[in-house]
Formats: C-alpha cells, sequence, structure tokens
C-alpha cells in the first residue's frame, strides 16, 4: 500500500534593512564646572560604506543616561550634577532618544560622499561653581548611548548602529580670596585693598577684611616685599601682622612666603571671613615726613 503526503510549506519574504556600513566615533567628554554657567560642543563622526542613496542621510538620536531620565545627570559615588545634552548652543532643545525625540530633539546630517569622515557637533551644558559647592570635588560620570539612523528616500528610518561616549564632568579642587574693609562681603574681584593709618602713631592697629572661598581645606600664607617695614626712602618703620587670633608675626624677609594659618575642610558658600591686624613698631626719631608704604602678599594653596 503506498500512502501519499503532501507537505505544503509556505515561505514569506522580507525586503532586508539597507546597511549602510556606518563608522561612528566620538571621543569620550571632559569638561570642568566653572564660575558660569556653559555651552560647550562635542563631535562625532560619521562614514558611511555603502553607495545606496538612501545613506546619504542619517539622524542620531541620544539615550538617557544612567539617570534614566532626560534631565540627565552625571553621578559620583553619593553625589550628582545636573547637566544635559542640546542640539544648539542656545540650549533650546534637548537631544533624545528613537521612539522620544520630537523636531529638533535630534542631530541629523548628510554624508554625500562614500568613505569620507563628516563631523557633526552637539552641545553639553554644565551648571556654575555655586550651584554644586556643597558637592564637593570630584570627577562625574555618566554614559550616553547614540543611535544611528538612515533615512530612507520616503522619509522612514532604518537603524544602523549604536556607540556610546562617556560624560565626565570635574568639580575643581577650588579656593579664591578677596580683600577688603571690615564689615564687606566677599568679592572675587576684589583682590587689593589699602590699609591707612593716616597720621601714624607708635604701636597703632589698623585692620582689614580678608574672605576665602573653596570647596577643599587650604592654607594661607604672607610675603612682604619690604621685609615687615613700612619705608619711606630711607626712612623705615617696623610692623607686624596676624590673622584672626593668631599670634603677630613679622615678615622679616622680604619676598618669602611665611604660613600664617590654615583649615583642613571647605568653607561656606559665602566665603569665611578673616580679621588681618597690622600693628606698627616704634617710630623711629626724627623720622622722614612723607608716605610710608609696603606690599603684602597673600596667597591661598588649597590641600
Amino acid at each position: 500500500m503506498k500512502y501519499l503526503i503532501l507537505l505544503s510549506v509556505l515561505f514569506s519574504f522580507q525586503g532586508l534593512a539597507q546597511n549602510c556600513n556606518y563608522t561612528v566615533s566620538s571621543s569620550n567628554f571632559v569638561g570642568e564646572i566653572d564660575m558660569t554657567e556653559q555651552a560647550v560642543s562635542h563631535t562625532f563622526s560619521i562614514r558611511r560604506g555603502s553607495n545606496a542613496k538612501s545613506c546619504e542621510n542619517f539622524r542620531a538620536f541620544f539615550g538617557k543616561g544612567n539617570a534614566n531620565s532626560y534631565n540627565r545627570k552625571v553621578y559620583n559615588s553619593s553625589h550628582n550634577l545636573d547637566y544635559n545634552l542640546y542640539q544648539e548652543a542656545a540650549l533650546n532643545n534637548v537631544l533624545k532618544d528613537f521612539g522620544d525625540a520630537g523636531a529638533g530633539e535630534y542631530v541629523q546630517g548628510s554624508l554625500p560622499s562614500k568613505n569620507t569622515n563628516y563631523s557633526f557637533n552637539y552641545f553639553i551644558k554644565l551648571v556654575d561653581f555655586d550651584s554644586v559647592f556643597s558637592n564637593g570635588p570630584g570627577y562625574y560620570n555618566d554614559l550616553i548611548p547614540i543611535s544611528i539612523y538612515n533615512i530612507k528616500n520616503n522619509g522612514d528610518l532604518v537603524f544602523q548602529r549604536t556607540v556610546f561616549v562617556n560624560i565626565q564632568i570635574i568639580i575643581p579642587r577650588y579656593v579664591e580670596l578677596s580683600v577688603g574693609s571690615l564689615g564687606t562681603n566677599h568679592d572675587p574681584t576684589q583682590t587689593s585693598h589699602v590699609v591707612d593709618f593716616g597720621t601714624i602713631q607708635d604701636n597703632e592697629v589698623q585692620s582689614a577684611r580678608l574672605s576665602i572661598k573653596g570647596n577643599v581645606g587650604f592654607g594661607v600664607y604672607m610675603s612682604s616685599m619690604n621685609g615687615g617695614k613700612l619705608i619711606n626712602d630711607t626712612s623705615s618703620i617696623n610692623y607686624q601682622v596676624k590673622l584672626d587670633t593668631t599670634n603677630y608675626q613679622t615678615l622679616s624677609n622680604p619676598n618669602q612666603q611665611y604660613y600664617i594659618t590654615q583649615k583642613n575642610t571647605g568653607t561656606a558658600q559665602s566665603g569665611d571671613h578673616y580679621i588681618v591686624s597690622l600693628k606698627l613698631g616704634s617710630l623711629p626719631q626724627n623720622a622722614k615726613n612723607g608716605t610710608y608704604e609696603d606690599t603684602i602678599t597673600v596667597t591661598i594653596n588649597a590641600w
């Protein structure tokens, strides 16, 4: 007895996606926080290996990163900083991933020639130093996927490949100082101040304000141009200097730095304020009339 077995095999054919043989490269981004908010450009490049007309145009979409949100963050242990990625330097359009991005929320470009590298910019927003003052110095990181799609002649998008860019933002070890009259506030642009004794007298004391702002500990040093003397031609008057409750000391060697005090932690965000006191010695007999001067240089070293 013979049996006839009929096999019916159905095949379904589906057109293969165009492989544009894109080569995509981008260096990791490293940026340092400054005193003002910044928009910093960064570049990626694409080269196509296919002659297909549909491979000439592409769109790049940007993932959310470790925050899993378009309110992107860089991380350092338990600390984090806000940042974001934008299409333009004006920081109007946040770059987003495929499926989320609307008009202007991706980078689009053309690759007219095969085997030619073309570069494209996007922009990274770095916040200002004061807004992250309490975080302390360090290296903060995020990892962003950039997904590349070619644009077919009918406008459809076809996925090609994904590359990853590490975003590293640095809060530097930072200390700044200012000087001024007692009772005034810290102003980093005010880096010189005249202490006027008027008509001088024996053992007279005059004071000024020294403010220091920083996110790390620091040491304070002072040097005297004239070696602890106010000079008028060939006449001189000795003086001593102290900071707050430290002991008076003489800056006796011209231009030598003398240790004054230190602090092993950062300051308040508004700065820490100190009283600099200058105490004259006895006036020399037959001192010349005129103006007696010296210049004290204050140096702050971050620990």
